[in-house]
This record gives structure tokens, C-alpha cells and sequence, in this order.
């Protein structure tokens, strides 16, 4: 019951008109990362990552180009709505895995966390991981409880750039348009080398670096300039927005192909499958964004278009992807700390337990610390933030640092997490 009285905020609906069936997709994306790491999802449920992705780059374009439109446009504006959003949370959990690392006994880990816990700090997760003695692949999955991290290392890095990029582009001659032509061959540029840096057996260059991972980001920032620029004229369409419905089914049924195939280490994923799956997502999401829009606008929708509305709009479904977030930072935590603590149960009693657990956690983190972080004053959160952060990068820093585990010869071994 709790679940469907869930509601995105004051300031996001007021700053972003959000899209309720995008939130469903989010709830989409996370519930296909959560099932991949538990072992009871598809084989390509890792893909849900690149379902983040394009939605983090569809909204945050979207955004940027509303509020200029509107006048309203700042940096200090944007990135304090960024602050409010991924620091108190995924500080709480950085500080929650530091305190179980110090108090419990779990030396084969703490070498591991605490680098992980400084890279998290810098945004720089990623390249640590490509660039570190012990990369991605040789940490056992048991004994790296923030090898998820990674993927919002992409994505903080993106938040750095792309801001001021879509102010520089759209101030120029033809902004709109430059700035639409600059998100396609960007997205390609990535995909390009996603293909070139890809080395069978050792894939992780390939798959975590930003460069290589940025074209699902890319191709949601399209489907942003795409959207901005046509969703008024589709949604007033009858022959345009009569085929939307088929083409969203069209993307899903491309997803769900894709993520039943996909596998990590393979050519067929960095050649061909990464780009189909960000441009069916990007697709999606420009469905659902029209579909919504002519609904809002004229009160009315066909019988397919509520269907594909309803699919992912439903409030159990919005009231997931509300507290996506949480899920993804808490989920692989607490399944690698089941894994140490438990290690006697069943895999479904523990299968059980951490979905239970992240979603407990992921509602408290929302209620009690992401939520309230919306709506005090900017001075405070970000002292707390500050204050937080030192806290943590001393914890982690003052360790005495202990022997990379798995860097003496015993072979690699493929992580659990992606």
C-alpha cells in the first residue's frame, strides 16, 4: 500500500512536468538490473543500465531546454537540483558500507571498498575500476559491494559536461538543430568506440568507459531535441500518433529480444546490440513522452494508446521507478552483504531477503533523507553534503591499505555485478 501513495516531488513536477510513464520505465530498468544480479532475471537484464542511461539523457535535456526556453536557465539552478538528487543518498550508502566494513570481519574487502569509496567520491568510479591493478573482472563479486557504482560515475561525469555544452551549442547560429546533429553523431562517436576498444576476454574497457557508454546518454538527449521540437505537432496528429502505439510495442519487443541475448563479454554487444538497445529505448521513450503529452493536452486517448500508457504509468509502476534510485544504490550492497553474512541460506530464502531489504531500505532513503534533502535550503545541504563526504574519504582514506585479492595468480574471475 505504501508503494502507491508515492508521488514525484514539488520541485520536479514544477521543473520538469515529469512524465509518469517514464518513471514506470525506470521501474522497468532497475527491476531488470535487481533480477540480473539475484540470478533470477533475464541474461541481459545488465542492459537495464542502458535503459538508465537513455532516460537520464532524455530528462536532463529535456529539462535544460525547457528552462532556457522559459528564461529560467542556470548553472547554479541545475546543479543544486543535482545535489539534492544523487549526494545524500548514495553518501548514506558509501558511509552505511565504510561502518560495516570497520565493524565487521571483512579484510578480504576493505582494500577493495575503500578505493571504490574515494572514486565514488571523485565521480571517477569508472576509470578507477579500467585503470586500477585490480580491474572489474578479477574482484569477486562477494568482496566488492560498490562495483555498481561505475554506471553513476558515467553519469555524474555527463552532468559535469553536458550543461554547459547544450547552453554553447543552442546559443550558436541554428542552436537547435546544431545541438540535435551534435547528440546523433556524439551517440555514434560512442558506439564506434564502444566497437573498437572491445578485446575478447577482457571487456572492461569497453563497457565502462564513459566514452564507450556515452551513446545511450546521447541518444536520449536526441530523442529530447527530437521531442522538443515535433511533440506538438505529433500530438495533434491523429495519423501520427495512431502508429505510436505499434512502434512502441515495435521497441519493447526489440528490448526484450535483446536483453533475453546479451551477454558482456561478446563481440554482438558492442557492435550491434548496445546501439539497437539505446535507440529502441531512446524510441520509447519519445512514444511515451508524445502519447502522454496528447493525453494531458486533449483529455483523450485511443484504446492502444491507454494501453501502452497504462503499461507503464500505473501507480504501483510509477511509485517503483519513483524510488529507482535507491533500489539500484542499495540493492547490490545488500545482496553482497547477505552473501557474507548468510551464506548458509538458500539462494531463494536469500533471493527473497534482498528484495525485501532494498525495497525497505530504498523507501526509508526516499522518505527520510532524499525527500527532505528537496527542501532545505541549499547552504545546509550543502555543508551536509561537505561535511558527509569528509567524513566518508576519512574513513576509507586512514585504512591501512591491505593486498588486492585476486592480484597473486588466481586467475580471473567474471564479477556478478555490471
Amino acid at each position: 500500500m505504501i508503494l502507491t501513495t508515492l508521488a514525484p516531488s514539488a520541485t520536479e513536477n514544477d521543473e520538469a512536468r515529469r512524465i509518469r510513464s517514464i518513471d514506470g520505465l525506470r521501474a522497468v530498468a532497475v527491476l531488470a538490473v535487481m533480477g540480473y544480479h539475484f540470478g533470477v532475471g533475464p541474461d541481459g537484464g545488465f542492459l537495464g543500465v542502458d535503459l538508465f542511461f537513455v532516460i537520464s539523457g532524455f530528462v536532463i535535456t529535456r529539462l535544460l531546454l525547457r528552462q532556457r526556453a522559459a528564461g529560467t536557465l542556470t548553472m547554479r539552478r541545475f546543479y543544486a537540483h543535482r545535489v539534492r538528487r544523487l549526494l545524500p543518498a548514495l553518501l548514506c550508502v558509501l558511509c552505511t558500507v565504510q561502518l560495516w566494513v570497520w565493524t565487521a570481519d571483512v579484510p578480504a574487502m576493505r582494500s577493495t571498498v575503500n578505493s571504490q569509496t574515494v572514486a565514488a567520491l571523485g565521480f571517477f568510479g569508472n576509470w578507477y575500476t579500467i585503470f586500477a591493478d585490480v580491474d572489474y573482472w578479477s574482484v569477486l563479486p562477494a568482496e566488492a559491494p560498490l562495483n555498481h557504482l561505475w554506471s553513476l560515475a558515467v553519469e555524474e561525469q555527463f552532468y559535469l559536461v553536458w550543461p554547459a555544452l547544450v547552453v554553447v551549442l543552442v546559443s550558436l547560429s541554428g542552436g537547435q538543430r546544431l545541438l540535435t546533429f551534435a547528440t546523433g553523431m556524439g551517440a555514434m562517436v560512442c558506439y564506434a568506440l564502444a566497437a573498437w576498444n572491445y578485446v575478447p576476454g577482457l571487456p572492461d574497457r569497453a563497457y565502462l568507459g564513459t566514452d564507450t557508454r556515452a551513446g545511450a546518454l546521447c541518444l536520449g538527449a536526441l530523442a529530447a531535441c527530437l521531442t522538443n521540437a515535433a511533440v506538438s505537432r505529433m500530438e495533434r496528429s491523429k495519423a501520427a500518433t495512431s502508429a505510436l502505439p505499434l512502434l512502441g510495442a515495435l521497441s519493447v519487443g526489440i528490448l526484450l529480444m535483446l536483453w533475453a541475448q546479451a551477454t558482456i563479454d561478446s563481440s554482438a554487444l558492442y557492435f550491434w546490440q548496445l546501439p539497437l538497445a539505446g535507440l529502441a529505448a531512446a524510441t520509447l521513450i519519445t512514444v511515451l513522452a508524445v502519447l502522454e503529452g496528447r493525453q494531458r493536452a486533449q483529455h483523450t486517448a485511443s484504446l492502444p494508446e491507454k494501453v501502452v500508457l497504462k503499461s507503464f504509468a500505473a501507480r504501483p509502476v510509477v511509485a517503483v521507478g519513483t524510488i529507482s534510485y535507491g533500489l539500484y544504490l542499495w540493492h547490490w550492497p545488500v545482496w553482497v552483504y547477505l552473501k557474507h553474512t548468510v551464506p548458509q541460506w538458500e539462494l531463494p530464502t536469500q533471493q527473497g531477503a534482498a528484495v525485501l531489504a532494498s525495497f525497505t531500505l530504498s523507501l526509508l532513503s526516499y522518505f527520510l533523507l532524499e525527500s527532505p534533502a528537496r527542501r532545505c535550503g541549499l547552504r545546509t545541504l550543502l555543508l551536509s553534503v561537505a561535511s558527509a563526504s569528509v567524513v566518508v574519504a576519512s574513513f576509507a582514506l586512514i585504512s591501512a591499505p591491505l593486498p588486492q585479492h585476486g592480484a597473486d595468480g588466481d586467475g580471473p574471475v567474471v564479477s556478478g555485478v555490471r
